[in-house]
């Protein structure tokens, strides 16, 4: 029997092969210690990109404008529409930004984010993850950098978000979205940071790479690797939060179909990580959430069987008279929904 050989993983090919590769702009200086440090931590954003021609010109452009100073990697996946193009137009002359033009990555978003942290940010004090269709304010960075300062054990911050848009389906996601961030606010603590804009301290980021388990900071084995890291940082003991100052405006579903695959993602997703981790003193709130998110399905399952029974006799013919209460409460329930949504900027 011959013996098989080991398929290096496509991240550390492409790493390897730096010698013979270099970004779009190849007159960059790759050291980090050699970026002019005008302030007190190195920062680095890694912006992972597929198919994002529409937004990437204003997302990266909202990262050049900062009022702190910042290293930006693009990182385009596979991209076959004009995604790098319109990078290369924001970032011009522009020598803190680096674009990456890599080819369809296997494990997609954590392979690219991975590959732009092992060659540009394992020096950085803290990495940025910012999607190519979020838009930061011109402040959002200065503001994370105080947090992190201020607060030795805070691991990993995320922005306070808002979504773009005024359709139904967009303002029903930022009702939704809201929800979640005043609950993370009053609590002070926020059980996923995700990549569409969290900052992480880079000495944490720097450990995780070196698990076995995984190339980089983000594993390729969970589907919601943000819930995933987010996980792994508090398990170390550090602090993970909402930021109250650092605001970010990014993009909804914009069709149901599209909002029905986001969450079925993020649930299936969550509810595989949970099993994996167990029952411990860091995921036993998030499975009180899960457990009461399925309470709460079963109640509204029951209570639809109930109102359908009592509006019909014993011989089952239909009972006009519980046509309000059949209808009433959900549509009640509906249409508070609905107007909270319709209330909100």
């Amino acid at each position: 029997m011959s013996d098989s050989k080991k398929t290096e993983p496509v991240t550390t090919a492409l790493l390897r092969s730096n010698g013979n590769s270099s970004p779009i702009h190849p007159h960059h200086d790759l050291r980090l210690d050699r970026i002019p440090q005008l302030m007190t931590l190195n920062v680095v954003a890694l912006m992972p990109a597929h198919q994002e021609e529409k937004d990437i010109q204003a997302s990266l452009t909202s990262l050049i404008n900062q009022t702190y100073p910042v290293t930006i990697v693009v990182l385009a996946n596979g991209c076959t529409d004009a995604t790098v193009e319109k990078a290369q137009l924001a970032a011009g002359d522009n020598l803190n930004v680096f674009i990456e033009d890599l080819p369809k990555l296997p494990h997609k978003k954590s392979e690219a984010m991975n590959f732009g942290y092992l060659k540009y940010a394992q020096a950085a004090d803290l990495v940025i993850t910012v999607d190519a269709d979020t838009m930061l304010n011109q402040t959002t960075i200065e503001e994370w950098v105080k947090e992190f300062e201020e607060n030795p054990k805070l691991g990993g911050s995320c922005a306070r978000f808002t979504m773009r848009g005024t359709s139904l389906i967009t303002r029903l996601q930022r009702l939704d979205f809201s929800i979640g961030i005043d609950f993370n606010l009053h609590r002070g603590k926020s059980d996923v940071l995700p990549g569409a804009g969290s900052c992480f301290r880079g000495d944490i980021l720097k450990h995780l790479s070196t698990w076995d388990d995984r190339e980089g900071p983000w594993t390729y084995v969970s589907a919601v690797e943000d819930f995933e890291v987010t996980y792994q940082i508090q398990r170390m003991g550090f602090h993970t939060r909402t930021s109250p100052t650092a605001r970010a405006y990014t993009d909804p579903m914009s069709t149901w179909k599209a909002l029905r695959g986001q969450r079925m993602k993020w649930n299936c997703g969550t509810i595989e990580d949970l099993i994996s981790f167990g029952l411990n003193r860091t995921t036993r709130l998030m499975w009180c959430q899960q457990i009461l998110t399925l309470f709460s399905i079963l109640l509204t399952a029951l209570l639809v069987v109930f109102m359908v029974y009592i509006s019909f006799d014993g011989q089952w013919t239909f009972n006009l008279r519980s046509l309000p209460l059949m209808v009433g409460i959900p549509l009640l329930v509906w249409m508070k929904s609905i107007k909270h949504s319709l209330r909100m900027p």
